[in-house]
């Protein structure tokens, strides 16, 4: 081989390391979130588990927060004020 195809093959071979490496990262922490994190909440979150809790710990544990339940209907209204809008320009 001459020096230019070497480089060219150095080239590529740097670049697919670099891509092979992140993903093998990223599948690495993938295993592991859901061996050691994931895995846990099937029992934990389980229907029968949840059906036991009270409605006021549901809303704790899995409901919206006040203020964002608040500005997520002022955002419904001003959508449909806009649709309204729209609506009238296409007449």
């Amino acid at each position: 081989m001459d020096e230019r195809a070497c480089s060219e093959a150095l080239d590529g071979l740097n670049a697919y390391y670099k891509v092979a490496l992140k993903t093998f990262v990223d599948n690495v922490c993938r295993r592991v979130i859901e061996r050691h994190l994931l895995s846990g909440l099937s029992d934990l979150l389980s229907p029968r588990e949840v059906a036991g809790y009270a409605d006021d710990e549901l809303t704790r544990i899995a409901g919206e927060r006040p203020d964002v339940a608040l500005k997520r209907r002022q955002w419904q209204e001003q959508l449909e004020t806009f649709r309204a809008g729209l609506k009238d320009l296409r007449k």
